[in-house]
């Protein structure tokens, strides 16, 4: 039986007064690429601004934090390999499954900057792999896991199929070996054949149950994984908090509609866009892409079929805090309409902390921020009628937009600051380590 622990059962700390630990986070890109990175980056400020120490050891890359110190694993780019013409390309992405030279850098990054208290995962499949977690063990460090997508039931890690562009209809019973057979990954069988072969080695040898225990960012995700009793493991509830500190005073609600994100299959950004052409008599803002990603093209090419030049804009990447407030200062709303199960995205978490109700589809762990009604409005998963409506609703309506921006500006005051996640995470440090003795 998998013991699930919700966040507001979990103390506040002790440890902050005394101890001061040296962690070792472990993460495959150490550049703002994500969700992890971006959160890991985060939680690490917060440990490090009450003395402890953090390092990050995970893939090299040019575009890796400033001043990180070595040696770290070789970057792997597995889609280069696997479009590759060479015939041993097949053989050469089985380091996806096991890593010896991921294993051989963490052995010398530990001898040279340990001892190490503990460690935090973030993010280890394919490019680092289990031969991290045999290091950790071997050197007995205890860690924990924190779980940033669905990978231990889904060797997709999105419980989302590809290549017909829908969410996974069995919810990972059928792994691994479903995603070969539905070629779930990338509508490719050799790269979903490799994934499945992974996972299953992964299954086989036993890894999920070497962390102390795992944090699930949303219910949703921490019963999802222990009902399908892949790990025995404890596993903790503990939503991230917003990357953004809530403003002191919310300004008045903009007039733009605002998506920020990775513009990738399944967050269905396609709809957003047929969403908004129907409502362009209707409501008075102008839509707002900001983010990048493999559908970029794309999706500009069929915004440019259906809406004016002046009512849309993508913006690309955006990588200053300064430029991200002012799109979300000009919002009156911010959409998330994803076809797959989001786990508990933190860009809901941003348009809380500048009090901007956000229209997002009811799946996954988003209504467990998005309260319908109350700081938002859910809609169907996939219904382009759903989500106009629901522009619809908020234009007409501001006084009400106002309320669930004010709501949830409150929300995230209150439940999800990151003052609290980092006394729950020393708490949880300081359980793992007296568990450990």
């Amino acid at each position: 039986m998998i013991l699930l622990i919700s966040f507001m059962q979990n103390p506040l700390s002790g440890l902050e007064k005394g101890v001061l630990l040296k962690i070792l986070f472990i993460l495959t890109y150490l550049y703002p690429r994500g969700g992890d990175s971006n959160h890991a980056s985060s939680v690490a400020e917060g440990l490090k601004k009450k003395d402890h120490k953090v390092e990050f050891f995970g893939m090299e890359d040019k575009r890796n934090f400033s001043d990180l110190p070595g040696p770290l694993a070789p970057n792997v780019d597995f889609r280069e390999l696997m479009n590759s013409r060479s015939r041993l390309r097949f053989l050469k992405t089985l380091r996806s499954v096991y890593s010896y030279s991921s294993k051989k850098a963490l052995m010398e990054f530990i001898e040279n900057h340990g001892p190490f208290d503990l460690a935090h995962v973030h993010s280890v499949h394919y490019q680092l792999t289990m031969s991290v977690l045999d290091v950790l063990k071997d050197k007995h460090i205890p860690f924990i896991w924190t779980l940033h997508d669905y990978k231990l039931i889904c060797p997709n890690t999105s419980l989302f199929n590809e290549k017909i562009g829908k969410p996974c209809s069995s919810m990972g019973k059928g792994a691994p070996f479903c995603v070969a057979w539905h070629r779930c990954k990338k509508g490719n069988l050799p790269a979903s054949l490799l994934t499945a072969l992974e996972s299953s080695f992964n299954n086989i040898g036993g890894y999920y149950e070497y962390p102390a225990c795992y944090i699930a960012p949303s219910t949703f995700l921490g019963e999802l994984i222990g009902r399908r009793k892949i790990t025995t493991r404890p596993i903790r509830i503990m939503p991230n908090f917003s990357p953004i500190r809530p403003v002191d005073s919310p300004e008045s609600l903009g007039k733009d509609i605002l998506y920020i994100g990775r513009l990738v299959q399944g967050k269905g950004i396609d709809l957003l866009l047929k969403a908004f052409s129907k409502t362009l008599e209707t409501v008075s803002g102008n839509l707002i892409i900001v983010g990048s990603g493999q559908k970029e093209e794309e999706l500009k090419a069929l915004a440019s079929g259906l809406l004016p030049e002046s009512r849309y804009s993508f913006t690309g990447q955006v990588g200053s805090a300064e430029e991200i407030s002012e799109y979300y200062n000009r919002a009156g709303c911010v959409v998330l309409s994803p076809v797959w199960f989001e786990n508990l995205p933190l860009s809901i978490l941003e348009a809380f902390s500048f009090a901007r109700p956000v229209i997002a589809s009811d799946i996954g762990g988003i209504p467990e921020l998005v309260i319908d009604g109350e700081t938002g409005i859910l809609f169907e998963p996939g219904s382009v009628e759903g989500l106009a409506e629901g522009l619809i609703e908020l234009n007409d309506d501001t006084e009400a937009a106002k309320l669930m921006g004010i709501n949830g500006w409150n929300m995230v005051k209150i439940k999800f600051s990151k003052k609290a996640y980092i006394s729950r995470l020393l708490n949880l440090y300081s359980d793992v380590l007296q568990g450990s003795r």
